[in-house]
């Protein structure tokens, strides 16, 4: 008969027939083949079988835990190949787009092409939203107010929310370089007029940051004092009817001046704008009383009206 020796090898798990039964140890199996012509062996098979065992295939994820928005790297131990599912690659950092725990699968092959496979779970947190609302004088930003005066309290309200279970647990202000605080809900008052940057940074329970900014304009404090007396007379002290050194943080004015009979004699356009003590045709007016009204709007957009008398005096004529 002819004998022919074969080695063979297996992964634990798998089988292979022989001696008319499916094998799954080690070992040395003997098979013929009979002739049916002669009846006796022809061929003789000797089969050496080794079972190599299943790689100890392992998986990681550094971190484990992660904010929404990062990245975790995924690696396989073990074996030598290893595929991953969910498009994961390893060794590649990779950013999983859903909240909360999802199991990732690898598949590990080994140099005798065995394979196993080993999970790992990976934790995504949402991120808070941040948001806030500033409030002077029971206006909120959230009703259109753009700032205030370097004597207003400003109230700051966090209105920041998260995806429960998650929780916001610190809250980090930053007033655009005029101070910071951790409360919750802070007042603050800036010491100057100028346009700040607020900046709130609120932390999860899971360490995951949202931010927000807002714009706040702080104006110097509105002062707009009534003029009741001026001399046109050339001597430089007090030649001119204006608002321009008796005001601070107005934007616009309106002011008609008028004699006792009605007739406009001036009209102011803006702050910086006065009364010489002539009329329209530049004739100058006589001493006397004269009225005006006017109409202020600040820097913040408020709006002052009001009205008064001014005395003119050694203007010239009489």
């Amino acid at each position: 008969p002819i004998v022919i020796s074969v080695d063979t090898t297996l992964c634990a798990g798998d089988s292979i027939l022989l001696e008319g039964i499916f094998q799954y140890e080690d070992g040395t199996y003997i098979d013929s083949l009979t002739s049916i012509i002669t009846g006796e062996d022809s061929i003789i098979t000797i089969t050496t079988l080794t079972i190599n065992p299943l790689p100890d295939v392992t998986a990681t994820a550094e971190p484990e835990e992660i904010c929404l928005g990062l990245s975790t790297i995924f690696t396989g131990g073990g074996a030598d190949t290893y595929v991953w599912d969910m498009s994961v690659e390893d060794g590649i950092p990779f950013e999983p787009l859903n909240i909360g725990t999802e199991i990732y699968t690898v598949t590990g092959v080994d140099e005798f092409g065995c394979i196993n496979t080993a999970s790992v779970n990976v934790t995504v947190y949402p991120l808070p939203y941040g948001d806030f609302e500033f409030v002077i004088d029971d206006v909120s930003s959230e009703d259109g107010l753009t700032g205030g005066h370097v004597d207003s309290e400003v109230q700051f309200n966090d209105l920041s929310t998260i995806v429960p279970p998650s929780v916001i647990t610190s809250w980090n202000w930053d007033f655009g370089g005029d101070g910071t605080s951790i409360d919750e809900n802070p007042t603050h008052t800036f010491n100057s007029a100028g346009t700040y940057t607020v900046t709130l940074t609120v932390e999860t329970n899971n360490g995951c940051e949202g931010t927000a900014f807002k714009v706040l304009t702080i104006y110097k404090p509105i002062t707009f004092t009534d003029v009741n007396i001026f001399s046109p007379n050339n001597d430089g002290m007090n030649d001119e009817f204006t608002f321009k050194f008796r005001s601070t943080s107005i934007a616009e004015l309106h002011c008609v001046i008028v004699d006792r009979w009605g007739i406009v004699m001036k009209e102011i356009n803006y702050i910086d704008d006065g009364w010489d003590g002539t009329d329209k045709s530049g004739s100058q007016c006589k001493d006397g009383v004269y009225f005006y009204n006017y109409e202020a709007t600040t820097d913040n957009g408020d709006i002052l009206l009001g009205q008064g008398t001014i005395l003119l005096i050694d203007g010239g004529t009489n």
